[in-house]
Parts: C-alpha cells; structure tokens; sequence
C-alpha cells in the first residue's frame, strides 16, 4: 500500500468513528480500532529504517503508554476498566504515529486536511438540518437529549461542536494559504499581482468555514462557541504576529465574524441565546464537581485512580450532586489528572503543549507559505479543544480523541524538521504574510 492509500484508509478509520456516534458506538468503534491497528502495521512496514521512527515526539507518546501499562500493574482495583480504555489509548497513539509519519510528505497531509474539512461540513450541514427543521434523528435514531440543537451525528451538541471546532481552523488555513497567493508581491517591487484563478477558491473554501461556524453556533454550546472563536482568534493574531501586513489578518476576521452574524441572524439565535441565559446553574453545578474533583486527586497526587475510573473514584470524595451518577468531571484536565495522576496527567499535557510549541515556532520558521498556514491551522485546532476543555471532556469521547490525535500527529509532523519537499510546482513565492 502506497503513502496516499494509507491516507486514505486513516481517513475511512476516521469517518467511521465520527458517524458512528463520534465513536460511542460500541460495535463501529471496535472496528475502527481494528482498522487503526492494521494501518499501523503498513505504515511500520512502509516506513521501516526511517529516522523518523525514533523522533522525540512519537517516543514521548508510546513513553506515556509504558506509563499506563504500569498503572495497570500497581494498581489493584479497577484493573477490567484501565485494560478497556488502555487499548483505546493505544488506538490513539496509533493513529497519532500514522497522521505524523504521513504528515512528513505535502501531498498526503494535504490529503488528510482537505478529508478532515470534507467530514467536517458533512456534519456541520447535517448539524444545520436537524436545527433548522428541528429533526432529531441521527440516520434511524432518535435523539432525545439534544432537542432543538444542532448534533450532526453526535448524541450530544456539545461534542458535535468540539469536532467542528477542531476542523474549524483547518479550513481557515486552506482559505489563508489561498489569500497570499492571491495577493502576491514580486520580489523588489510594491506592486500587487492578482491571481483571479484563485477567487473561486478562496470564495469557496472561506464558504465552508463559515458553515462550521453555523454548526457550532446552531449547536447551543455556549464552550464551543467561546473556544472555536478564541481558536479564530489565535490564528488571525499570530498570523498578524508573522506579518508586516497586519490589516489583511485584521480584515479577514472582521469579514468572517460579519459572515457569520449575518447568516445567524438570518437563520434565527433564539435558541442559542436562551442557552445563554442557563450559563449561571450550569456553571455552579461543574464548580461543585470540580472541588469534589480536586479533593480526589489530593487524595491519590501520584499515580491516580486508574484509566477510565474517574466514575467509580469520584463516588469516595462526593459531596455534591448526590442524586446524580456523575460520569465526567467536565474538566479534561482535572478528570485526566484524577485517573492518571499528577505524574501521567503531566506527561499527557507536556506532550501536547510540547507539539503546540513545535507548531507555532514551526509556523514562524517556514518558508512555503502553505505550510505556514498548515501548522496555523493545526495549532488553532488543537488550542481550540483545549479551551473547551476547562468545562467539558471532548477527549473522553472517542471520536473526538482520534480526530484530535490525528491532528496532533499530523501537526508536529509539519512543524518537523526534514520534512520532504515535493517538487509539485507549489508556489514557493515567499511571501512574508
């Protein structure tokens, strides 16, 4: 299998996952998980010999799979559960180290983008459907948890617009990467160069992102909202940080925050408003969970409860929301760092703020301006999530987890140095936007 076929095949895994119930789905998901382990296998023997194999990042994230390995063996309770999750962790890894070995050639991480936004404005616009002729059915299921919400094929609004919130920026980064050749700027000269082929483009793709913003607002989730606008944020911010045209940065957020209050306006936000006015008691509700949550890592710093225990631990330090089977800890972080501990949660975190730096200072470094905007937009995914889970557990859902896995990997991998340059006829114009 060649390293397009193998894009390819990460690519079904992912769309599996995510239709089926963004990966609740017992059944689907252990078929994706199948399907990830076979495409590791190829990409191991694809790959076989290359330095790549040995680089510090996918060493660090099988690192933290030692660690849990050794969780499972200290620990005596709960060992059914930490087994369960840690097969599921491997898949992540697994997916991980696929997305970063694929990501060191242009064609097929662009590959991989160009699916990930294709996935994306399916669910955005199935999302859109379901608000709009209020129709909560996900295929032949009706979903009754999320009335009146955008879900896409999520059983919960929340986690269909973590899913968006992560694609998000990736198709603002194909829309900037479009702009600047656009708009180039021979070298020696002030004068400014259309490219008119590329406004359908450009107008396209920037039509896109806006879909996934609707989905995400239609959604009613006052975090995914927040965060996927912080992520728009951050991305036009450091792009302005990396230009001495800083208006373009400025006039394409104001354009595309326009775009987006229009068409909602147009489409109705009562809903999405009256979610607001709800923020007070959802807020004290996770703040009561928090400070039980914080009271159980106290009570077990260093190597946790176990892998997928949050549940069971909490039961022991719960003071509040006794009438409730409380599952998540809406926070990824603390929940991670009860089940992990202080050392493993640290690990897991330092490996991602690690490949966020990778990715920034990586966008600051390179030359192609399409890969520029690459790790923009791979950065302002990942940030994106992050943001939303101070209040809410996107990693925990397994959809979500590989596609945010898949990113991460596909990330580093561009921020990487050696990376292989195609002689494709991109357009090396260094244009310094």
């Amino acid at each position: 299998m060649s390293r397009s076929g193998l894009a390819v095949g990460l690519l079904v895994v992912l769309y599996a996952a995510v239709l089926g119930f963004g990966g609740t789905e017992p059944l689907v998901f252990s078929a994706a998980q199948i399907g990830v382990f076979l495409l590791a296998t190829i990409a191991l023997w694809i790959m076989r010999g290359e330095e790549n194999l040995t680089h510090p990042v996918l060493l660090s994230a099988f690192l933290l799979l030692v660690y849990v390995g050794l969780q499972w063996v200290v620990l005596s309770e709960g060992r059914t559960t930490i087994e369960r999750h840690l097969l599921r962790w491997l898949t992540y890894v697994c997916i991980f180290s696929v997305a970063f070995l694929l990501g060191q050639e242009r064609r097929t991480r662009w590959r991989l983008v160009l699916g990930l936004l294709a996935l994306g404005v399916f669910e955005a616009l199935y999302g859109l459907v379901q608000y709009l002729a209020s129709w909560p059915y996900i295929f032949t299921y009706r979903n009754v948890y999320s009335v009146n919400r955008a879900t896409g094929t999520y059983i919960n609004a929340n986690h269909f617009a973590g899913l968006l919130e992560m694609i998000l920026p990736l198709g603002l980064a194909v829309v900037l990467s479009g702009l600047v050749r656009f708009r180039t700027y021979p070298r020696g000269t002030n004068q400014v160069r259309l490219n008119r082929e590329e406004v359908p483009r450009l107008v396209f793709y920037f039509f896109l992102s806006l879909l996934l913003f609707l989905g995400i607002l239609f959604s009613g989730s006052r975090m995914g909202i927040f965060s996927a606008l912080a992520a728009v944020v951050t991305v036009m911010l450091l792009w302005a940080s990396a230009s001495w045209r800083r208006g373009g940065a400025i006039s394409v957020l104001l354009i595309f925050l326009l775009g987006a209050a229009s068409l909602g306006l147009w489409l109705g936000l009562k809903p999405v408003i009256q979610r607001y006015e709800s923020v007070e008691s959802a807020y004290l509700m996770r703040l009561a969970i928090w400070k039980d949550t914080v009271a159980l890592i106290r009570d077990r710093p260093l190597l946790g409860s176990g892998l997928g225990t949050y549940a069971q631990a909490f039961t022991q330090q719960q003071t509040s929301q006794l009438t409730r089977y409380v599952d998540h800890a809406h926070n990824d972080f603390l929940e991670f760092t009860v089940e992990l501990g202080v050392l493993g949660a640290g690990l897991l975190f330092g490996l991602i703020i690690l490949a966020l730096i990778r990715m920034i200072s990586g966008f600051y470094r390179a030359e192609s301006s399409r890969d520029r905007f690459l790790r923009l937009g791979c950065a302002g995914s990942v940030l994106g999530l992050l943001f939303h889970g101070l209040v809410d557990f996107n990693l925990q859902i397994p959809g979500n987890a590989l596609v945010f896995a898949a990113i991460l990997g596909l990330g580093c991998a561009e921020s990487g140095a050696g990376v292989r340059k195609e002689a494709h006829g991109e357009d090396e114009t260094q244009n310094k936007e």
